[in-house]
């Protein structure tokens, strides 16, 4: 049998358990690869550029060698990273002490979820870590966890699981590194990520599959409340999008057809971002503005300026494609100042309007320079600019 065949003979096994209806369509959301790398011995989430998803990619030698349900627990271990959201969970935190506290929180949740069902559909692969004698997944998560056991008592020791499960942990070993996380999280914004985990739990109740609890719990504490900067910024861009009216006798005048020339409307929409990279700015900041600049530019003719004090880079136009295969490189660390930058997006006859990604810790903006609608967007510990009749600004929100 194909390792093709193999897994999706296992999605179809999981089908017909109840209780595990949903693990099994969220798994079937996403891509699923067996490929044959020495890099990683086992499975990992990972980020597919052709897709632009997530996907799960597992090792075929590792495939070959175990068994239905230990399959099972991989694919639901990998499946509950990316619907739990740790890659974007990790962020500024040490990345193998995260990594362990995740994977305890995981994989005692397959543990819980198997009792729970009464079902005998999956087996632990050896050397796994799993949460302390008195811990479940209902009264402690994943942060809980890791600000317990290492930023409050960090220890030195490698602590094992609990000893009543199967599986101890070696010191050496986990199922995943985790090392592709930030494939994913440089690619998929925590927001977009919230709405595809929502699109999955929807679509999966239209089917009549219902979530599991800590699932459902989880998607109504996102935080839909707070203002979408996102979808702020892109209705600022179809109200501004402005359009040039020129004579054409090949559109009939609706006063006097026939003897005047209709009107023909030419719509201008070309987009010139200005991105802050003075070192006040981070990188997940940045990563932010990059990947907004990244999906507007799919829709939009977009040129593109690095500052911090001077400018970076020559204005010039560029692609979605090229620029998710390739990326856009950071130049700056310097001091502030976004008034050269500016008044070169307003002198630039190709650019109809103009958003300037920064942090609000700038030199006042010269406002005589500003001859077309401008768009500010301030980072989440950003500093508001004052109130203006020439530019609006949209603050970041915490979450």
């Amino acid at each position: 049998m194909s390792s093709k065949k193999r897994i999706q003979d296992t999605l179809a096994y999981m089908l017909s358990y109840p209780g595990w209806g949903f693990w099994a369509y969220a798994l079937i959301s996403i891509p699923i690869d067996v490929i044959n790398d020495a890099q990683f011995p086992t499975a990992q989430l990972a980020y597919c550029r052709d897709t632009s998803k997530a996907v799960i990619q597992i090792n075929k030698s590792f495939l070959d060698s175990i068994s239905r349900k230990q399959l099972i627990f991989v694919l639901l271990h990998e499946i509950k990273h990316y619907i739990f959201m740790h890659p974007w969970q990790l962020k500024h935190r040490d990345p193998i002490e995260f990594n362990k506290a995740a994977d305890r929180y995981i994989n005692t949740s397959n543990l819980e979820a198997a009792a729970a069902t009464e079902t005998d559909i999956l087996e632990p692969v050896p050397n796994l870590y799993y949460l302390q004698e008195g811990d479940t997944t209902s009264n402690i998560t994943t942060l809980e966890i890791y600000e317990r056991d290492f930023v409050e008592s960090p220890s030195t020791e490698e602590e094992g699981s609990n000893g009543s499960q199967p599986g101890s942990a070696a010191n050496e070993n986990l199922l995943d590194s985790h090392e592709e996380w930030s494939g994913i999280t440089g690619n998929i914004s925590e927001e977009e990520a919230q709405t595809l985990i929502e699109e999955i739990v929807n679509s999966a109740s239209m089917s009549g599959i219902h979530a599991p609890a800590e699932v459902t719990s989880l998607v109504s504490g996102f935080n839909r409340h707070k203002i979408s900067w996102r979808r702020y910024l892109r209705s600022w861009i179809a109200r501004t999008i402005s359009s040039d009216r020129s004579s054409s006798w090949a559109r009939l005048s609706r006063a006097l057809p026939g003897r005047l020339p209709g009107r023909k409307r030419k719509f201008n929409s070309s987009i010139g971002f200005i991105m802050d990279t003075s070192a006040s700015i981070n990188n997940e900041d940045f990563k932010d503005f990059n990947q907004e600049a990244i999906y507007l530019s799919h829709c939009n003719p977009c040129y593109l300026l690095q500052v911090d004090s001077e400018i970076k880079t020559p204005c010039a136009r560029y692609k979605g494609k090229k620029v998710l295969q390739n990326g856009i490189t950071r130049i700056g660390y310097g001091s502030t100042n976004m008034n050269p930058a500016i008044e070169e997006m307003m002198i630039n006859t190709k650019v109809n309007f103009v958003i300037l990604f920064t942090d609000g810790l700038i030199p006042d903006i010269e406002e005589s320079k500003i001859c077309k609608p401008l768009l500010v967007v301030i980072t989440r510990d950003g500093k508001m600019l004052k109130k203006s009749k020439t530019y609006n600004q949209v603050k970041i929100p915490s979450y």
